[in-house]
């Protein structure tokens, strides 16, 4: 993720693997579910705070290995 600095140039402020793995079984969309790390990373939410949710209803919201999950993962997945 890059940010425009103070000279008018864009710089890099953030750079991580993603948590999220297609047919994990998250239904959220991967910009969805990965909200939460990356506002953290970014200094713009912290653990204790409400979570940044989704637009759409996310009836049980749990961080799961950085990961926004709405409904309890399946089995196979990370944890």
């Amino acid at each position: 993720m890059n940010r425009m600095n103070a000279g008018g140039r864009y710089a890099q402020v953030l750079h991580y693997r993603s948590g999220t793995r297609y047919g994990d079984g998250n239904q959220l969309a991967a910009i969805d579910s990965e909200m939460p790390e990356t506002l953290r990373r970014l200094k713009l939410w912290q653990p204790g705070q409400p979570l940044p949710l989704p637009d759409r209803a996310c009836p049980k919201p749990r961080l799961i290995a950085q990961v926004l999950w709405c409904i309890d993962p399946p089995a196979s997945a990370p944890r």
